[in-house]
């Protein structure tokens, strides 16, 4: 169920923005439907 004003992003999405920001080491986990994205400051 998506709750209303909640945006979903993609993966790689999240990585493009945490990039942005100044992080670095994003690494992507997927299993199934879940995401863990974890990265370095």
């Amino acid at each position: 169920q998506i709750i209303g004003g909640m945006t979903i992003y993609k993966d790689i999405e999240l990585k493009a923005c945490l990039e942005r920001a100044g992080f670095h080491e994003v690494q992507i986990h997927k299993k199934k439907k879940w995401l863990c994205v974890t990265a370095r400051k």
